[in-house]
């Protein structure tokens, strides 16, 4: 009798060591983006807001990065989805490494767009991981015949930096980087603009060398 009733317990806990790895399986599916295995939208958005009142708390800053892979749709049309599928994974593993704390999230925001929370961060320090981010896009040397400026992938960002208040809304930043990253775009590509409430331009610490980067094809 005892040796059934141990049996019977045992037969309980494994059955629920295993419910408990498959909710955690499909809790992770849910917030992961199926292609590039980045955060998806829907927990980018429950993410930010956390991180907002969190800040707001704190009274620490907060900064976002929208990026969007320049001339992407032209890509796609001469290489191909399978070529375009693979070069997003890349980018998203580019942009993933170049962001080294794990309270930091990168999120696929949709498409060929990218976006970066960074909590305790004010502007200058978010401008230098955006610029490590597009140093590290181009330095993949993904070969892009039809891009407009430039021969390889590259990224256009926008930054912006925000110390919450009651007054404001997440929106305000998000809307902020994305007319940034816009900005960056209009001026060539391949670069860094930042807006705030105080001031708008581009960051550029761009280091131009003889050296191609290494293609790939």
């Amino acid at each position: 009798m005892i040796y059934v009733i141990s049996n019977r317990e045992e037969e309980i806990r494994t059955r629920t060591r295993e419910l408990e790895e498959a909710n955690t399986t499909l809790e992770r599916l849910s917030r992961e983006d199926s292609l590039t295995g980045l955060a998806n939208r829907r927990w980018f958005a429950q993410f930010l807001a956390q991180a907002w009142r969190t800040a707001l708390r704190k009274k620490q800053a907060i900064s976002i990065l929208i990026m969007d892979i320049d001339d992407f749709k032209a890509y796609n049309d001469n290489y191909g989805h399978q070529k375009g599928d693979e070069c997003l994974k890349l980018v998203a593993q580019a942009i993933h490494k170049s962001v080294g704390r794990a309270s930091d999230l990168v999120s696929r925001y949709g498409g060929e767009e990218f976006v970066v929370v960074l909590g305790e961060t004010p502007l200058e320090g978010a401008l230098k991981i955006a610029e490590q981010i597009r140093a590290a896009v181009e330095a993949l040397g993904i070969v892009h015949k039809d891009a407009k400026f430039h021969p390889y992938v590259t990224l256009s960002i926008g930054v912006t930096s925000s110390l919450p208040s009651h007054d404001t809304q997440p929106e305000t930043v998000l809307i902020a980087a994305d007319r940034a990253m816009y900005n960056a775009k209009h001026e060539g590509k391949n670069r860094v603009a930042y807006s705030t409430a105080a001031r708008t331009g581009t960051y550029q610490a761009l280091v131009v060398t003889n050296e191609a980067p290494k293609r790939l094809s």
